[in-house]
């Protein structure tokens, strides 16, 4: 099936498409669609991606054929809760990101 799609894909961009456009334009087939499981299925398999750092979301979204966003969203992200215990100690001294807002409750080690 492939052979015949990249057949039909080279006739559009020849025929249909200008040659001043060529270089910004182009015909493909999304053949990947078609593979694709159901929505609910590739929902679960992309946050699987992004919290166990695989993919960052950005590629997801490129295999959903949407825009980029930038920014975080290139980044990979790892669940801390899955941190190994003996690094806990590590993220716990840490310096925040933001600033702790007045009035809000913090917990602190006790000491016996």
């Amino acid at each position: 099936m492939r052979a015949q799609l990249r057949r039909i894909e080279a006739a559009i961009n020849l025929r249909l498409i200008e040659p001043a456009e060529r270089a910004t334009l182009y015909a493909e087939f999304a053949v990947e669609g078609l593979l694709r499981a159901d929505s609910a299925a590739r929902a679960k398999l992309y946050a699987s991606f992004a919290q166990n750092g695989i993919m960052d979301r950005d590629e997801i979204r490129e295999k959903e054929n949407l825009d980029r966003r930038g920014g975080g969203a290139a980044k990979l992200t790892v669940q801390a809760n899955l941190l190994p215990i003996d690094d806990l100690g590590l993220v716990a001294t840490m310096p925040r990101e933001r600033p702790v807002e007045p009035g809000s409750v913090i917990a602190q080690p006790t000491t016996p």
